[in-house]
């Protein structure tokens, strides 16, 4: 018999080759990365991160524009962007940090 491969603690599924430790409180769950990136912790961490630099850097790139009161479309669009980036460099730095690359491996102390 094969040794049962380990599963995601969240929803079942067969971790792959990396896995996502869930959190320190929790050092034994493994997660997938689908429930990994659905971790309050990571949302939180890369929702406060996307209000703080996503407003400075939509200050920078087009401050003056809100200031005078005229926005373009086009500019409401940059600015939407310029919001996401943050939040997805914060999201990847999280899972990054959390990634574990065999799930089956025993952890370093």
């Amino acid at each position: 018999m094969s040794p049962a491969k380990p599963a995601c603690a969240a929803c079942g599924r067969v971790l792959g080759r990396v896995a996502f430790q869930a959190d320190a409180e929790h050092p034994a769950d493994w997660h997938c990365v689908w429930c990994a990136v659905k971790a309050p912790r990571l949302q939180r961490t890369a929702s406060r991160t996307m209000l703080v630099v996503g407003t400075l850097l939509a200050g920078i790139n087009h401050g003056s524009q809100y200031l005078q009161g005229h926005v373009p479309v086009r500019v409401w669009a940059e600015t939407g962007l310029t919001y996401l980036v943050p939040y997805g460099v914060s999201m990847w730095s999280g899972l990054a940090a959390r990634r574990v690359r065999h799930a089956s491996a025993p952890r370093e102390s």
